[in-house]
């Protein structure tokens, strides 16, 4: 009876740490500082575990591509987003908050169309302790 417990009390505690540093934390990003880019969307990813915008932002005659990082599909359906609100071409605005290593990515918070109104509600970063 005891082995029946203890072999996978051990399997969970072998396969624990491999379901952990498949998903990464938030210290990445500097969520102190707010960005706000515009820009066209290259791409729209609704994957989970997280949600990405790829963002071509032109400034100075030259574009980038931002990589950012969002909240998973179902945090995004309980603010009533659904896949097809962002689409490939759409002039957006988004609120960042940057990578801490400066590179053109981060991760979105709100968002809006071309004419202002913010898509899909409220701020979608969940919040830390202590921050």
């Amino acid at each position: 009876m005891r082995l029946r417990l203890i072999v996978p009390a051990a399997m969970a505690l072998l396969i624990a740490p491999a379901f952990l540093a498949a998903h990464h934390g938030f210290e990445m990003f500097d969520q102190q500082k707010t960005v706000t880019l515009k820009g066209a969307i290259k791409d729209w990813q609704w994957t989970n575990p997280h949600t990405w915008i790829q963002l071509s932002v032109g400034e100075d005659g030259k574009v980038t591509e931002w990589r950012l990082e969002g909240v998973s599909t179902s945090q995004l359906g309980r603010q009533g987003w659904k896949r097809d609100f962002l689409k490939v071409g759409d002039e957006i605005s988004v609120e960042i908050h940057p990578l801490r290593n400066g590179k053109p990515g981060g991760q979105w918070n709100r968002v809006f169309d071309a004419s202002g109104r913010e898509i899909g509600g409220s701020s979608l970063i969940p919040r830390t302790s202590g921050r």
